[in-house]
């Protein structure tokens, strides 16, 4: 199954539900099931200036990006690294990744994960 980038169908990440539809992180889902232990893929939309945090549940996970500039930072480190498109990150285990979209524009990420992951304004 093929799917064009316009064609995927952007929905609120739960647990943002409670802020102006323009300024809370999207989810689209892509293939796989986003259950504990079932590999999948999205793609997460972070708007322009969105400062949070990503939780990877099971490892691993992995997240590129796709459009935009971000800045992420694993929680319990003190590096920040900037990330240009196509720039990737992740972790082997269930980590704390700060991320900032630093663009103009809204940052496109994506998401390969095993389970589930959660995404927090800070």
């Amino acid at each position: 199954m093929w799917i064009n980038a316009q064609d995927v169908t952007w929905v609120n990440l739960p647990g943002n539900s409670d802020t102006k539809a323009a300024d809370v992180p999207k989810v689209a889902f892509l293939w796989g099931e986003p259950e504990v232990g079932k590999k999948n893929g999205t793609f997460l939309k972070l708007p322009s200036g969105f400062k949070g945090q990503i939780k990877s549940g099971d490892a691993p996970f992995r997240a590129v990006i796709v459009t935009g500039t971000a800045s992420h930072q694993v929680s319990d480190e003190t590096d920040v690294i900037a990330l240009d498109t196509g720039s990737y990150f992740g972790s082997k285990a269930p980590k704390a990744h700060d991320v900032t979209c630093t663009s103009s524009e809204d940052c496109v990420f994506y998401m390969s994960v095993n389970g589930k992951y959660n995404v927090n304004r800070l």
